[in-house]
């Protein structure tokens, strides 16, 4: 039986009760089972990112309240949740920033809709950050007596910058450093906070979403690897293909499996390449952090360091970590810039195909299969992640994830997607000679009678199951 929205709001409720209570597991667990969907998910994260606060784990509380932000950035309350926690982590700088961009947010609403506790919230929490920064620039002045002149690790804000967006504050300064700013051995301020900038940036960006993160490549490993029943997915001596491995980063998920003993991997896609130079030195940086820590990405995986050394021994490190395009094995490692549905990959060439958010966006999707279909040889594999959400809604958290299912139109791309729902796919899938192997959906959204009925055709008469599943990976194997 479908929750309601007011049994939902309950398990808010409860969960603050329970927080009273000093119950944080169960008051967490409470917090948590407000669906995506509804209208109360951004208070339950914000909620959860409180409760983690509470339990002092920092990181799943940022985690939580970065996501309530992303949902919706122009609400001041999971900002100034995030100011109480840089309090709890005595990080006072970053935590007046979310201050300041609460009381922004505050000053543009009408003041009925703000509530008392939020005012009076942003004051405490405010106090008590200047507070432990005035506390940490006295023991700065104190050991700077003590040990003289030393390069500071503490850097104020700036109040007259709060209104400037962190994106233009960042234009700004990657083009000075590109352009102006040069280090010498009398520039110890800036080099101090160039290296916390540089540290900082390294932990933040250690997200999935960032196509340059080891975070993404273990998720990607994970999913691809242990996607599957039996027998197991090739490795040893087999030949993968990307196909629309992007043009950012195309390389390093193909090289993942050469590092773990595959022959070749091919990398196609329709774009041209946008910095080939730091896309090599990336490479090479990110082969010595996995050599380094194999686990790291791939897990329980059983292979050692002295064997994916072995493995690659053909590429040259030094060479890629240049930005040299002499430091790869082109025999091994292949770049296409080609059609998905026209390229010259030979027939009956790879051993394992895989494609990462890439049906969901082509005009023809028949036409990729036939061609999936003549490069894959018998018995070989397919491994597809399909999202069917409205890929506008990425960057407009008012826009629901179906929205683009309400569109009368006869065209094939509708905001950057052909609309396919991915369970719809087993039909073409199996039209074209493969059978599935196994189907994880990883996304589910509720459809209930009034957003069905809002939704044009075919999409209103459409199954349930295939509407309400608007994630999932595929595993097939050509017959």
């Amino acid at each position: 039986m479908e929750r309601s929205n007011l049994d939902i709001r309950g398990d808010i409720n409860k969960s603050w009760s329970l927080i009273k209570e000093g119950k944080k597991v169960e008051a967490l667990s409470e917090a948590e089972k407000v669906p995506p969907s509804n209208p109360f998910f951004y208070d339950a994260k914000v909620l959860c990112g409180e409760i983690k606060t509470f339990m002092r784990d920092y990181e799943a509380a940022e985690q939580y309240l970065d996501e309530a932000i992303a949902l919706k950035p122009d609400s001041p309350h999971a900002y100034m949740r995030r100011a109480w926690l840089r309090c709890s982590q005595e990080l006072p700088e970053l935590g007046l920033n979310d201050i300041n961009k609460a009381q922004g947010l505050i000053e543009t609403m009408d003041n009925s809709l703000v509530e008392d506790w939020i005012i009076t919230g942003i004051e405490e929490t405010r106090e008590a950050l200047l507070e432990q920064l005035e506390q940490q620039q006295t023991n700065i002045c104190k050991q700077e007596k003590i040990h003289g002149e030393l390069p500071r690790f503490q850097f104020t804000s700036e109040q007259k910058l709060s209104h400037i967006s962190t994106y233009d504050i960042g234009c700004e300064f990657s083009h000075r450093l590109e352009t102006e700013i040069k280090l010498d051995a009398t520039s110890f301020d800036l080099i101090s906070l160039f290296f916390k900038i540089q540290k900082q940036l390294e932990k933040k960006l250690e997200v999935f979403e960032n196509r340059f993160s080891l975070k993404r490549l273990s998720v990607f490993f994970a999913r691809s690897y242990l996607l599957r029943k039996s027998p197991e997915i090739p490795i040893k001596n087999a030949t993968y293909v990307d196909i629309g491995c992007g043009s950012i980063n195309p390389f390093i998920s193909t090289f993942l499996f050469l590092m773990l003993g595959a022959k070749k991997g091919i990398c196609l896609e329709p774009a041209p390449l946008e910095n080939p130079n730091l896309m090599l030195e990336h490479l090479a940086q990110t082969i010595g952090k996995i050599i380094i820590n194999p686990q790291e990405v791939f897990g329980n995986y059983p292979i050692t360091r002295e064997e994916i050394i072995k493995n690659i021994a053909s590429f040259k490190l030094e060479s890629l970590a240049k930005g040299d395009w002499k430091g790869l094995d082109e025999n091994r490692l292949i770049y296409l810039q080609e059609s998905v549905t026209n390229n010259t990959i030979p027939d009956n060439e790879a051993d394992v195909i895989f494609t990462n958010s890439v049906l969901e966006h082509l005009p023809d999707v028949n036409k990729a299969f036939e061609e999936f279909s003549r490069i894959t040889k018998k018995g070989g594999y397919g491994i597809h992640n399909v999202d069917g959400i409205d890929h506008w809604s990425y960057n407009n958290s008012e826009l629901h994830p179906l929205e683009f299912l309400k569109i009368e139109t006869k065209d094939k791309i509708v905001h950057l997607s052909n609309r396919i729902r991915p369970l719809s796919l087993v039909e073409i899938f199996e039209s074209h000679g493969f059978e599935i192997v196994e189907i994880r959906p990883n996304l589910k959204i509720n459809v209930d009678k009034s957003l069905r009925e809002s939704f044009a055709e075919p999409f209103r008469s459409m199954n349930q199951k295939y509407l309400e599943v608007a994630r999932a990976w595929f595993l097939v194997r050509k017959l």
